[in-house]
């Protein structure tokens, strides 16, 4: 009995403790409500803050790039060619990072030039004036680019020789190249210009527009064409030469280069008489008058020890010059 009269005081506290948390409808309705406002008030608490922080954030970026280009003293021509670059960007509030991040810039400029929203001669004077520098060891995005001082070679037509020149410091609306005084040009006349660094050869075609004494002012370019990726350009050549070991009184044997760049070759092994680890000296004429010497190491062999392929070790600087000029000769004009 005693049992009975626990149990049923048990389940009369679970009743109870039932009943104070059984809510009415109109309670719950209450709750919901209150729920959805808290909710729904904190979302639009969120967005206005997000658009309040986009909209302080554009304003101090306006504010950066309107400051920038009054250091820089840009023109309006300059500000507009920005303008429209910065429709390329993820965010066009960004277009301040224009004026500083080269990148970007190269990025924005690129899709601009192709939907041909801006002369490529007017980014490279603008590119000029920002003073983005150029790592010689990666590829030239413009000719403002290229180094002063740096050997570049002109050809005036395909079939022609180029000519050897040198850059002069580059100035906004034209990058200069001295040649030889006895070599003419024509003003308004389209010339391609060769251009070897450490990230390979490029090719520029551009415009002749003036020529003073023997410097030529040419059209700035944004669009180099890559030859090749390697160091040094190969082309393949037909070329007989004089080769022996290297500080050696053997005579010397004949044999055929193959293919020539800038930094090394490829040739016949005559009597199959060189292997690889052989230092070899090599002599060869690069055209009429010019006669090369240059040392080279043979990397391996081919074709069952008939072809040596060599790395040049010992070479100038002026025969390389002479070599690249050579790599660009008409095959059909005498060496």
């Amino acid at each position: 009995m005693y049992l009975l009269q626990v149990q049923d005081g048990q389940r009369e506290v679970i009743r109870r403790v039932m009943d104070a948390y059984r809510a009415h409808p109109l309670e719950i309705l209450i709750v919901v409500a209150g729920l959805v406002v808290l909710i729904g008030g904190s979302l639009v608490y969120v967005q206005l803050e997000q658009r309040r922080y986009r909209k302080e954030r554009g304003r101090r970026a306006q504010a950066a790039f309107e400051e920038k280009v009054e250091q820089l003293k840009l023109p309006p021509s300059w500000v507009a060619i920005l303008e429209r670059m910065a429709l390329y960007l993820p965010n066009c509030d960004d277009k301040y990072l224009l004026l500083e991040n080269e990148w970007m810039f190269n990025s924005c400029a690129q899709k601009l030039m192709e939907q041909d929203e801006a002369p490529a001669d007017a980014i490279a004077a603008l590119r000029l004036h920002l003073g983005f520098a150029q790592n010689r060891e990666k590829a030239p995005n413009s000719t403002v680019h290229l180094p002063e001082a740096s050997t570049v070679f002109v050809r005036r037509a395909k079939g022609e020789r180029p000519i050897r020149g040198r850059v002069m410091s580059p100035e906004p609306h034209a990058f200069r190249v001295v040649v030889p005084p006895t070599e003419h040009f024509k003003v308004g006349s389209t010339v391609d210009v060769f251009y070897q660094s450490h990230a390979g050869i490029f090719q520029i075609h551009t415009v002749v527009q003036n020529v003073e004494d023997n410097i030529l002012s040419l059209r700035h370019s944004e669009s180099l064409t890559r030859y090749q990726q390697r160091k040094y350009f190969r082309r393949n050549v037909s070329i007989p030469v004089l080769v022996k070991r290297a500080e050696s009184d053997q005579p010397a044997l004949e044999s055929t280069l193959a293919d020539l760049g800038g930094g090394g070759a490829s040739m016949q092994n005559p009597q199959q008489r060189f292997k690889a680890g052989d230092r070899l000296e090599l002599r060869f004429a690069a055209n009429a008058t010019d006669r090369l010497q240059v040392i080279g190491e043979v990397v391996r062999t081919s074709n069952n020890g008939q072809t040596l392929h060599l790395r040049f070790t010992s070479i100038r600087e002026s025969v390389r010059d002479k070599i690249f000029q050579t790599i660009f000769t008409p095959r059909s004009q005498p060496r």
